[in-house]
C-alpha cells in the first residue's frame, strides 16, 4: 500500500487549504478511505521519479462517463515535464478504456486547478456555491492532446 500512502501524503500536502475555503475539512482518515475505493472501482495513472511520487490522477467510470477523482501534481514538480508525462500516461489510458467523456468536481476556491481544467479544454455543467463540475468530451481532448504533441498519431 506504498502507493495509496504517497497518494495520501500528497493530497494533504496540497488539498488542505482549498478544501477549508470550500467551507468542508480534510480528514486524513476519510482521504484514505476514499484513496482506497477509487483505486478497488478506477484507474490511476502517475510519474515518479524513482520512489518519489511527483504526479499522479485517478478516473472511475460512472453511467455513461468517468469522473477523474484526482488530478495532483506536488508543488516543487509543477513544470512541462512532469505535466506532460501525466497527461501522455492519461491520454494512453483514456484511449485504451474507450472513454468518451470525462467529469471533474472542483472547489470554487481551487483556483489553480479550475485554470488546469478550462486549459485541458474542460467547460463548466452543474454547478453550486462550493465548486463546479467540469465536463470534457474525448474529441476535445483529443484536440488539445494532438496540439499539445502528447499523441500525434491519434486517430
Amino acid at each position: 500500500m506504498a502507493a495509496l500512502d504517497d497518494y495520501l501524503a500528497l493530497d494533504l500536502l496540497t488539498l488542505r487549504a482549498h478544501t477549508e475555503a470550500a467551507g468542508d475539512q480534510l480528514d486524513p482518515a476519510e482521504q484514505a478511505a476514499r484513496l482506497r475505493e477509487a483505486l478497488a472501482l478506477g484507474e490511476v495513472v502517475e510519474v515518479r521519479q524513482g520512489a518519489l511520487l511527483q504526479a499522479y490522477s485517478m478516473l472511475r467510470p460512472q453511467d455513461g462517463y468517468w469522473l477523474v477523482t484526482a488530478f495532483n501534481t506536488h508543488p516543487a514538480h509543477r513544470n512541462g515535464g512532469v505535466l506532460r508525462a501525466l497527461l501522455q500516461q492519461l491520454w494512453l489510458r483514456v484511449q485504451a478504456l474507450g472513454i468518451q467523456e470525462l467529469r471533474s468536481h472542483v472547489y470554487h476556491s481551487n483556483t489553480r486547478s479550475l485554470a488546469f481544467h478550462r486549459k485541458l479544454g474542460f467547460v463548466p455543467g452543474r454547478q453550486n456555491a462550493r465548486g463546479v463540475e467540469l465536463i470534457l468530451s474525448v474529441a476535445r481532448l483529443r484536440e488539445h492532446a494532438l496540439l499539445a504533441g502528447l499523441h500525434p498519431h491519434s486517430p
